[in-house]
């Protein structure tokens, strides 16, 4: 590979869901700004996966970095590969529980 090209690397962003009136509201905490909604979950997610690239891309047009955080985690080769799992939690009196691990992929 020659070193003026650009390296490839995962990228992993976090996107909440909520409920927002009749619908359905998804938000990424690290890319400030961007917002989608749906009439279910999983199409509000769907529709803010499908503005990552857009908003990625215009970050490249601005010369503005990525924004690395907790909420956005860039896995490039010789950095320590972070892999994300989704807990599915029972909180009690006793404390917390854990119902299933499931890697995220």
């Amino acid at each position: 590979m020659n070193e003026n090209e650009p390296v490839p690397y995962n990228l992993s962003i976090a996107v909440h869901i909520e409920e927002d009136g009749p619908g359905f509201h998804a938000f990424t905490p690290g890319l400030k700004g961007l917002h989608a909604d749906g009439n279910t979950p999983d199409e509000a997610y769907r529709n803010a996966c499908d503005l990552i690239p857009v908003y990625l891309e215009m970050l490249r047009q601005d010369g503005r970095a990525i924004p690395e955080g907790k909420w956005v985690v860039i896995d490039k080769p010789g950095k320590p590969q972070t892999k994300f799992v989704s807990l599915e939690c029972s909180p009690n009196r006793s404390g917390t529980r854990l119902r299933t691990l499931q890697p995220v992929s």
